[in-house]
């Protein structure tokens, strides 16, 4: 039975919104407001979207922002005129750095409303700027066929710029008029209206994604570079779950190579991976070691984006002359301004023409790739000695206590600061496959809650967030959008009261008075029992590994949120990663000492 025709504003809305789900939108993340009702009201009515609302409009864009990441296609955020939109700018600006699509539907005034202090009424035009790859005005409905084509079109298009040719955000601004409800209709609206239910029944333009390959002499090269290299290091950044489905390629090219690849944690390939000789997962610790700059290798192959670690910018500063590849599908990978050659192209596509060129090359790189896997082993070896000599709660013993009890196809999303870093040094790799997720685009610590909400949401999947107290305190709103999740999600928070990755930084080191480091580690007292009360939470508070443990084992069988306050010493993590660099140096000596053939 076809619905009655409604006045123009809301027929053109449902145009707008049906168009949107034609380009393959299905999650819509809406907070409420009076000036989008026409199009909040359409998103609800549309039967292929699943509309989720979230108070806090900044909360609402890192969930869409999680959506999006999980399932690599855009999520659609929608909110009223004003400061509401404006909300949206820093998760808006790490879609924008992290190359994740997502669409933004901001509802405007009409322009007889601007510059005359109408209420609620800002100047929204282009407002993020450079950090949306498309700015779309779309002014107040109308229903001329050219216009109603074109608002389909302009639909189909946005969609299409969120995924390229570089992904990322897409701004729609859309105009409303008083009424905004569903209202009765004159005849010529109601003529009008027919018109835009007509133009519905016309199908949404729909545009394929080129595939893009890297070139035949961009891969000659590059297998030409790695034939000559003698001791070549390849290694693998953080990556998006799409790299999930191209593991089989990376294992193809290190088989025909032999080159050794240093596995992130947020690389996709060290949890699950397929072992193979050359697949190292002790990246932290290998490139954070003086001892491999001394074995100067002479060729870094980089697969994406540059390692979390620091130790990667010291060893290609320190590189001099050395060949420094980037393969890359998007982006310009490279923030030491050390690269040589760039590849850009679909990575499997490239993996595999790599591995075509170089088969049969592994067996002359067997006594660099020896070495590097004793090392790799020597390296584990430290961090299980330290951990097990240790036998109260740490972050480091948290973070592998956490990673160890995920079950497979579990998702882990891992926050900024020391969280990602703890588990890059302390959780080897397993044969239980996990996709993990971490906002390194502008490497923030905000919106980590509702963005690990927005990835449980779209994938159903357990799911895991490991980050630092600061990090939750700057997203306490998130806890209310945790509150939808209905499979077993977990948040560990470490406490040890303050922003202790400062602690490993210079400026510990640059003989600042106590209350001068408080600016930085900013202690805070802060416990999080009260917050989870609040949003009706299940909460446990635990200071002990056994506690840990229980609790984790409890909180993966329970349905929804559950958040977990690991007390852990405020300084301890500095003076452990101390111990186990000086470990790992001890050990490395002999495997490196005159160098590596």
């Amino acid at each position: 039975m076809t619905a009655p025709l409604q006045d123009l504003q809301t027929e053109w809305a449902s145009l707008l919104i049906s168009a949107l789900a034609d380009a393959g939108v299905r999650d819509v993340v809406a907070s409420p407001g009076s000036r989008s009702t026409p199009f909040a009201l359409a998103a609800a009515r549309e039967p292929r979207l699943r509309c989720l609302v979230v108070v806090d409009e900044r909360s609402a864009a890192f969930v869409a922002l999680g959506q999006a990441r999980a399932t690599g296609r855009p999520s659609l955020l929608l909110c009223t005129s004003g400061t509401a939109p404006a909300h949206y700018l820093p998760a808006i600006i790490e879609a924008s750095q992290a190359h994740v699509p997502l669409l933004v539907l901001s509802a405007d005034r009409p322009l007889d409303l601007q510059d005359c202090a109408a209420p609620q009424t800002v100047d929204q035009l282009k407002l993020f700027g450079d950090h949306v790859r498309r700015f779309v005005e779309l002014g107040l409905p109308e229903s001329s066929p050219g216009a109603l084509r074109a608002v389909r079109r302009r639909a189909a298009q946005a969609a299409f710029d969120a995924l390229h040719p570089l992904p990322g955000p897409v701004h729609l601004n859309v105009r409303a008029r008083k009424p905004l409800e569903p209202h009765p209709a004159s005849e010529a609206e109601l003529e009008q209206s027919r018109c835009v239910r007509d133009a519905a029944r016309k199908p949404t333009p729909r545009a394929f994604l080129p595939q893009v390959l890297a070139s035949k002499d961009a891969l000659d090269q590059v297998a030409q570079a790695l034939r000559r290299a003698r001791r070549p290091l390849a290694v693998a950044g953080p990556a998006s779950v799409s790299r999930l489905t191209r593991r089989d390629d990376v294992t193809a090219f290190l088989e025909a190579s032999g080159v050794p690849l240093l596995c992130d944690a947020t690389s996709q390939l060290r949890f699950g991976a397929p072992p193979h000789r050359s697949w190292l997962d002790a990246s932290d610790l290998l490139l954070s070691s003086p001892r491999l700059r001394e074995a100067k290798p002479d060729l870094l192959l980089q697969l994406g984006a540059a390692p979390t670690t620091a130790g990667w910018e010291s060893l290609v500063d320190g590189a001099c002359g050395v060949t420094h590849v980037v393969l890359a599908e998007h982006g310009w990978n490279d923030p030491a301004n050390t690269a040589s050659l760039l590849v850009y192209g679909d990575e499997g596509h490239t993996l595999r023409g790599l591995a075509e060129r170089l088969r049969g090359h592994a067996t002359t790189l067997a006594g660099w790739t020896d070495t590097l896997r004793c090392a790799n082993a020597a390296a584990w070896r430290c961090v299980d000695e330290l951990l097990d000599s240790s036998g109260h709660l740490s972050e480091a013993r948290a973070a592998r206590t956490l990673v160890s009890m995920l079950p497979s196809g579990a998702a882990l999303v891992v926050g900024n600061g020391l969280p990602i870093r703890l588990v890059d040094a302390h959780a080897r790799a397993g044969t239980r496959e996990l996709a993990v997720y971490s906002q390194r685009g502008a490497n923030g610590i905000d919106g980590l809650v509702s963005g690990a909400a927005g990835t449980a949401l779209a994938t159903g999947r357990t799911t895991a967030l490991l980050l630092g107290d600061l990090s939750l305190l700057h997203d306490l709103g998130g806890l209310a959008a945790a509150r939808a999740v209905r499979a077993p999600f977990v948040i560990v928070v470490l406490q040890n009261d303050g922003g202790r990755i400062f602690e490993q930084l210079p400026v510990a080191r640059a003989g600042l008075s106590e209350a001068e480091l408080r600016l930085f580690t900013t202690p805070h007292g802060i416990a999080f029992r009260g917050a989870a009360e609040t949003f009706g939470l299940p909460y446990a508070r635990v200071d002990s590994p056994a506690q840990l443990e229980a609790s984790l084992a409890r909180a993966l069988e329970h349905p929804g949120c559950t958040l977990i306050e690991a007390i852990v010493p405020p300084h301890e993590a500095a003076t452990m990663r101390a111990e186990l660099l000086a470990r790992v140096d001890a050990e490395f000596e002999p495997l490196f000492s005159g160098g590596a053939s």
